[in-house]
């Protein structure tokens, strides 16, 4: 198996091509790495693996599903959501409130998320003998937070709209911010640049959310 080029290994079905890369290779590699990963299978043994020492990592991606609910977004996803948030803090007026980072968030009670939908921007409202309805807060109107979270302003955006942008607008957004803009070009390098920051991942696509657990390990 060369290093330095991308590599394929192909067969036909039951050759054998998920027992040597991910049951056989992949667990030896990461023991001799030190890196944590599930135990080689008994089905496949390697007697020796010559070059580990040209390697500084390795990272397995399968077909496994990828956690898809409307708390988690693409911008927690990738890791620049806490970024941006901190950006937000360090505003004169959030200084002025005393509002730190966590006050951006939605998933934290003790944050500024709105009371009524808890930060998700929608009320599920259960029926007895029919899928749940999905309806739009009436309270944040869909925007997620208290209104007095959303005054504050980084660039004349507040979070929410932040949030409403994709991670190509984005991007241009936080020119001069080398960490977010890294981050957001490794969505763009996985072909994700159209997709919001705040969109649900309840509402992707298996091959989109796939996507982006490449675009978070070209985050890393």
């Amino acid at each position: 198996i060369p290093l330095g080029v991308l590599c394929a290994v192909t067969g036909v079905s039951g050759s054998g091509k998920s027992s040597l890369i991910a049951d056989s290779l992949y667990p030896e590699l990461c023991a001799q790495l030190q890196i944590a990963a599930t135990p080689a299978s008994s089905d496949g043994r390697i007697e020796r693996i010559k070059g580990v020492e040209f390697i500084d990592n390795v990272m397995l991606l399968d077909q496994s599903p990828v956690l898809r609910s409307r708390r988690s977004i693409p911008a927690t996803w990738i890791g620049v959501f806490d970024d941006i948030r901190g950006l937000l803090a360090e505003t004169h007026e959030a200084k002025k409130r005393n509002f730190g980072r966590a006050m951006f968030s939605f998933n934290s009670a003790s944050g500024g998320r709105c009371p009524i939908c808890e930060g998700r921007g929608v009320v599920t409202v259960a029926m007895q003998f029919l899928a749940d309805i999905q309806t739009t807060c009436e309270e944040c109107n869909g925007r997620r937070y208290r209104p007095e979270v959303l005054e504050i302003r980084y660039r004349d955006r507040s979070v929410y709209e932040i949030l409403c942008m994709t991670g190509d607008e984005s991007f241009t957004f936080f020119n001069g911010h080398h960490r977010v803009q890294q981050r957001l070009n490794a969505m763009r390098q996985a072909g994700l640049g159209y997709l919001r920051l705040g969109q649900p991942l309840s509402t992707v696509s298996g091959g989109e959310a796939q996507r982006l657990r490449i675009a978070a390990l070209l985050a890393g």
